[in-house]
């Protein structure tokens, strides 16, 4: 996949400010434009009922809403159940892995990770997703 030929709308979502900005910047670096950001799960869960996106970027521990329950909302309905998802996190524990795996996760990155490392991860997804 190159970004340029698909540039799939991408939604980045973290409490943490900067950590927002540096994914948004590292997905920038390699090719894509199409880049939203939302603060935590429940802003993320009414943008994605609203527009539509190729992929989201989910860090897996934030108030309210987490990443695991953002992904079982939009694994619920029909129209957001094959969007790619990726979870990002400081911590992969057996058991979030194994829940995330069971919603239908489409890949992992914990931080800190580079801008290759989240576009090839990306590049699963979707190209998994087109597959699927």
């Amino acid at each position: 996949m190159n970004p340029a030929d698909s540039d799939p709308r991408v939604l980045v979502v973290d409490h943490c400010r900067t950590v927002r900005n540096l994914v948004m910047k590292q997905l920038r670096e390699v090719g894509f434009d199409d880049v939203h950001e939302a603060a935590d799960g429940d802003a993320a869960l009414r943008m994605l009922l609203r527009e539509e996106f190729g992929c989201l970027i989910t860090d897996l521990k934030m108030p309210g809403l987490s990443g695991l329950q953002l992904v079982r909302s939009i694994r619920a309905h029909p129209r957001l159940k094959r969007l790619p998802v990726l979870l990002i996190t400081t911590e992969a524990s057996r058991e979030h892995v194994q829940e995330a795996v069971t919603l239908g996760v489409d890949g992992f990155l914990v931080k800190p990770f580079s801008a290759f490392q989240l576009f090839k991860k990306i590049q699963r997804a979707v190209a998994s997703n087109i597959a699927a």
